[in-house]
């Protein structure tokens, strides 16, 4: 993934602690951010909450989720999530969710409307 993301431009910042993410968002602008739901430690749900504690909402990046389990897609309702992708993603998938949010910066789209995977960098805890 962290290929891929080069490869479409992106500066990327890769995390395998979610602590260190956390810390990374707390320091710097981020356009975006790619959050596991599963990570070591901690949750996404978890994680996004505590990003939300520090990071100010001007500059706070477009999250988005990936997960192997669907269902959490509800759970990301109420945390401010832009996008949601499946696991297994397929390359464009992911690319089709990146080239929006790094591209039209005042569309944050509501996260009970927010894109799906289905035909659709950043700190990535994963």
């Amino acid at each position: 993934m962290e290929l891929l993301l080069q490869w479409e431009g992106c500066e990327v910042a890769a995390f395998a602690e979610p602590a260190a993410a956390l810390d990374y968002l707390g320091s710097n602008i981020v356009d975006l951010a790619l959050v596991d739901w599963n990570m070591p430690g901690m949750t996404g749900g978890e994680f996004l909450q505590k990003a939300g504690a520090f990071v100010l909402p001007l500059f706070a990046p477009r999250f988005v989720v990936f997960s192997g389990d669907v269902g959490c897609r509800s759970q990301c309702a109420g945390l401010d999530v832009w996008g949601f992708l499946p696991k297994p993603f397929r390359p464009e998938m992911l690319t089709q969710i990146l080239r929006p949010g790094l591209t039209m910066p005042d569309a944050r789209v509501a996260p009970s409307s927010a894109p799906s995977a289905a035909p659709s960098a950043a700190p990535s805890a994963a």
